[in-house]
């Protein structure tokens, strides 16, 4: 119960505002705007009528971008457990990764998209946030997890792509 105790002190209560937060914030703020339009391929479980459609940046942060409120949960929880390394399935435009990966520069993180429209806006984003310490890799999880956890010393999980019940449970 005292780990218990310390979590809910340190990480979930934790209101304290990271200067690393307002850099995340504006690259937010950018993509809510963006008007590209993108031809977004879903290889997970929404969209199951239409797996390809076409949607603008601002959309697509709206719909399915991590919110800043999950994202600094991310980035506290990250430095409490002292990962090794951090896995992330569903990288979509890599809000959450960029907390995950700003929470400490040293700790790898590995994030896998399926989507190669959305892969080519991630990697723009880390460059943006001068993110140096995330391998993202583009595909299918289920043809890249294996080798991931068979290569990397991950210790803290995200899964943020496929939700349904089998796909959460096998991955």
């Amino acid at each position: 119960s005292h780990v218990i105790y310390a979590f809910c002190k340190q990480v979930l209560d934790d209101s304290r505002h990271y200067y690393k937060f307002s850099h995340i914030q504006t690259l937010i703020d950018q993509l809510l705007v963006g008007k590209t339009l993108i031809l977004k391929t879903d290889l997970g479980a929404g969209s199951q009528i239409n797996r390809k459609e076409e949607l603008t940046l601002g959309q697509i942060a709206r719909i399915s971008a991590s919110s800043p409120q999950k994202g600094k949960m991310l980035f506290r929880i990250a430095p409490w457990f002292k990962p090794l390394g951090i896995l992330e399935l569903g990288t979509n435009l890599g809000v959450a990764t960029a907390y995950l990966a700003s929470a400490n520069s040293k700790t790898p993180v590995v994030s896998i998209e399926g989507d190669p429209e959305l892969v080519k806006y991630a990697i723009r984003n880390f460059n943006q946030l001068k993110l140096n310490n995330i391998k993202l890799i583009e595909g299918a999880f289920d043809d890249h997890l294996e080798a991931q956890l068979i290569t990397n010393e991950i210790q803290l999980f995200f899964i943020d792509g496929n939700h349904t019940f089998d796909a959460t449970l096998r991955y």
